[in-house]
This record gives C-alpha cells, sequence and structure tokens, in this order.
C-alpha cells in the first residue's frame, strides 16, 4: 500500500519523519511523494509559530478533501500540533482517522495498521536511539542527528517544553553509533540538533558531554565533518568552545541564537544576558577558534520592546558582524 508523507517544520521535527519512514518501510509500505498516488497520508505538523501552524492545518485540509473526495482512505496527523490539539483536530477535522504526538512516532505503522490513538501506551520518556529504523531523506551526502529531545529552559516566547517535554538526551555511544551507520550509508556531513545542544548531558550529570561528544566524534572514520546547531549561549562552556576550535571534522560554525541584545528584553524574554555578556562572549569564541563561522536568529516585537531596545539590537548585530542572521518578528504562543 502506497503512503504520502508529508514533513513540515524544523530539522528536529524532520528527524521524527524519518524514523516514522523507517517504520513504515519495515512494514513493507511503499512511499510515494505524488499525494493523488497514496492511500494513506500522513502529515507530520510544526506549531512553534503562528505561521507554521496555518502551514500544518492548510496541508491538514488539503489532505482531508483529498480523502473526502476518495482519493485516499485514511489520514494520520502526527507531531506538534497534536501535542497541543489533539482532541480538537480529531473533533474539528473528522477526515482524520488518527493522530499521533511527538512521542508516539515508533507507533505509526502499528497506527496505519487499524489501531487508534486512543490504544496507544504512550511514553512520556521516549527518545529515539541508533536502533530506531530511520530513513535519510535529506539530499546528497548530509544528514541531520537529535543528540536529545525536549527543553528544560523556560523561554518566555516558546512552548517547546509543553510540547515535548523535559530534555532528555541520548548517550555519547548511542549518537556515535549512529553517526557510524550514517557514514557507512554515504553520509559525509552531519549536522548536530536538539532544542539545546549544549545542554546535551546535564540531565544525566554531565553539563561537558557535548566537548567529550565532539572530540568522540571527531575520531569517527570517514565522517568527513560535522557541525553544531542549537546552542544556548549561557550553557556554551570554554570547554566545548575548546573541542569545536581542536577537532579538525568538526565545523568552524556555530549556530548560536541570542533572540536579542537589550539586557532589558532579554529579561522579559526569561534567558538572561546582554549585549555586553555577548560581546565577550563571541569574543572568546573567535580567540579560541578565529576561523568560526557564526549565525544567529533574533526576534523582534517581543511585547514590552521599545525604541531604545531595538536600537540596541541593531547596533549589536552591526558592531559583531555576524556571518549569517535571521530575524522574526514575534509570535503569540
Amino acid at each position: 500500500m502506497k503512503v504520502g508523507f508529508v514533513s513540515l517544520g524544523c530539522p528536529k521535527n524532520l528527524v521524527d519523519s524519518e524514523v516514522m519512514l523507517g517504520h513504515l518501510r519495515l512494514k513493507g509500505y511503499q512511499i510515494t511523494p505524488k499525494m493523488n498516488e497514496a492511500k494513506i497520508i500522513v502529515v507530520n505538523t510544526c506549531s512553534f509559530i503562528e505561521d507554521a501552524k496555518r502551514e500544518s492545518l492548510d496541508t491538514i485540509f488539503e489532505a482531508a478533501s483529498m480523502k473526502k473526495e476518495g482519493a485516499c482512505e485514511r489520514l494520520i496527523v502526527a507531531g506538534c500540533m497534536v501535542e497541543r490539539y489533539r482532541e480538537t483536530l480529531l473533533k474539528d477535522i473528522p477526515e482524520i482517522d488518527a493522530c499521533l504526538g511527538t512521542r508516539d512516532i515508533e507507533k505509526i505503522a502499528e497506527v496505519i495498521g487499524g489501531s487508534g490513538w486512543e490504544e496507544l501506551d504512550r511514553n512520556p520518556s521516549y527518545l529515539y536511539d541508533e536502533y530506531s529504523p530511520r530513513w535519510v531523506t535529506t539530499p546528497k551526502a548530509t544528514a541531520y542527528l537529535k543528540i536529545s529531545e525536549g527543553c528544560d529552559h523556560s523561554c518566555a516566547f516558546c512552548i517547546i517544553p509543553t510540547i515535548r517535554g523535559g530534555q532528555r538526551s541520548r548517550s555519547v555511544e548511542s549518537v556515535v553509533a549512529e553517526a557510524r551507520q550514517l557514514v557507512n550509508q554515504g553520509i559525509l556531513e552531519i549536522c548536530l540538533v536538539a532544542q539545546d545542544t549544549t545542554d546535551y548531558g546535564r540531565d544525566f550529570g554531565e553539563p561537558e558531554a557535548l566537548a567529550t561528544l565532539i572530540r568522540e566524534l571527531g575520531k569517527v572514520e570517514g565522517l568527513q565533518w560535522f557541525r553544531i546547531h542549537y546552542a544556548y549561549p549561557n550553557r556554551l562552556s570554554d570547554g566545548m568552545i575548546r573541542a569545536i576550535a581542536e577537532t579538525p571534522n568538526c565545523a568552524k560554525y556555530l549556530d548560536m541564537p541570542l533572540q536579542h541584545a537589550s539586557s532589558h528584553l532579554l529579561k522579559k524574554m526569561a534567558r538572561g544576558g546582554s549585549a555586553k555578556s555577548f560581546d565577550h562572549l563571541i569574543h572568546k569564541i573567535r580567540e579560541a577558534c578565529p576561523q568560526i563561522h557564526l549565525r544567529s536568529n533574533f526576534i523582534v516585537g517581543f511585547p514590552g520592546e521599545t525604541e531604545s531596545d531595538f536600537d540596541e539590537l541593531k547596533s549589536f548585530i552591526s558592531s559583531v558582524q555576524f556571518d549569517h542572521v535571521g530575524v522574526f518578528t514575534y509570535s503569540q504562543e
């Protein structure tokens, strides 16, 4: 039977999709990129900001219309939107046959086979590992590798801890084992992702686990390079910086969302930090690793932001000279 699969949202959600696809292929389902050929449609949703929710709903409604017209037989909705709106989705969109949350994903074949979501034995501590089947869908020789799930931060603008639960880190051995598997599949570049990669290992009592992991990945034969995404500035330690600088196949690149530069606004965001502390951190990173490329994201329009806050942010970005900057308008969560 053919399954059409739509994956929305961030790379972390994409990894979830790839695990679901791995389970479906193991059970003999044929995956098709053509929705008009699919007897079953799975939509893995995002629910982080308003635009993402709208895209997810539009995709669900499109699939629901296809089912109503007889073009497919079953519609499964998965992912972050299910964690927030499971009952509402099932009530308001009767074409949906079942919903799977972010901790249900390895039950996808069971659900498609006919079990309803009510019967699932949901696992609040779920964390995929190197034994989870996975079908990598990224192009060429690049793949994402999720090193932890959930988040223990309480940023005022973010719903992720509610959706995905508290921080749950994989072991260093598990991550390295999956990295070797990916290399054996022809992957040359790995992008490490998590809600906060720098918080990796803190939940099992090893706050410097990311530094250990970087050095262990440096020993993986055939892995040409890997890079760190989603670093939290207040968690980035000297040991982590040294590990990036001293590990030859660790790309001299760091994705570190700062969100703002005004200490007044960062306090409102429940993140902490300031333009001065961030400038000091960036100077330390560049001093330890002069060839580093830095990327950051910032939020504008957060409630309480003043013209002075905004001017401080512009001045900070201009003075730091990031290699890449993303700017997003605040979305009420």
